[in-house]
């Protein structure tokens, strides 16, 4: 009598540990799935900018005469977080060989109808192994603190007449959410430096857009 007890405790014991390892394993594929997902939104990021997939630009060589225009894109950043890098089409010479073309990166900031310059990135020249196509992918290596309602900018220094950046001028422009103005040196865009708008002109997609990471992001 006393052994059939024990074998039925045996027995209860043993079916309360199947059913506790089917819940935990149940609870685990739910909250691990829940866990990866809400880990994937963080550490996701997104494009500010042109979106230039399936589209071929009118200009493919870029601009022909850039030097010292500010071209500032109407794409403001969607929420308080990180730009994390910088995407854009390869050029293709009108001339029939690659020249290298050095732009530096603004991020404005929409202040009392101007632009207050928040940041100043200068990219690498392009085309330092010749480029006809494909895209340029630049990571920086410190995330770039933005605001919801920041938009970016790229200038071109002196010296160099053709632009980098391949484009859609204003009469074949898709957005038209990107325009110009020249005049600007290199002290004109310092950070601190305001930018008034009213000389913009031109309604233009340029082939290139910022890598964005919400505030909540995860970097590795």
């Amino acid at each position: 009598m006393q052994i059939r007890r024990n074998n039925s405790t045996i027995s209860i014991i043993l079916v309360t540990i199947f059913v506790m390892f089917c819940l935990g394993g149940c609870i685990t594929a739910v909250f691990g799935t829940s866990i990866l997902t809400a880990f994937n939104l963080l550490n996701s990021e997104s494009y500010v900018g042109f979106d230039t997939s399936g589209q071929v630009p009118k200009v493919p060589s870029g601009d022909i005469s850039a030097a010292t225009h500010v071209f500032i894109h109407q794409y403001p950043f969607p929420e308080d977080g990180w730009m994390t890098g910088i995407e854009y089409l390869n050029d293709s010479e009108a001339a029939g060989f690659e020249q290298s073309e050095r732009i530096y990166i603004l991020i404005l900031r929409p202040e009392n109808n101007q632009y207050h310059i928040i940041n100043r990135i200068e990219l690498m020249p392009d085309d330092q192994v010749p480029q006809w196509d494909g895209t340029t992918k630049i990571r920086f290596p410190k995330p770039v603190v933005v605001q919801a309602g920041d938009v970016f900018a790229h200038w071109q220094p002196d010296g160099q007449a053709g632009g980098p950046i391949p484009l859609n001028q204003d009469d074949n422009s898709i957005d038209g959410l990107s325009n110009g103005q020249a005049g600007f040196l290199l002290e004109d865009i310092e950070i601190g430096k305001i930018i008034v708008p009213g000389g913009f002109s031109g309604k233009r997609d340029y082939f290139i857009r910022a890598t964005f990471k919400p505030l909540g992001g995860i970097f590795h």
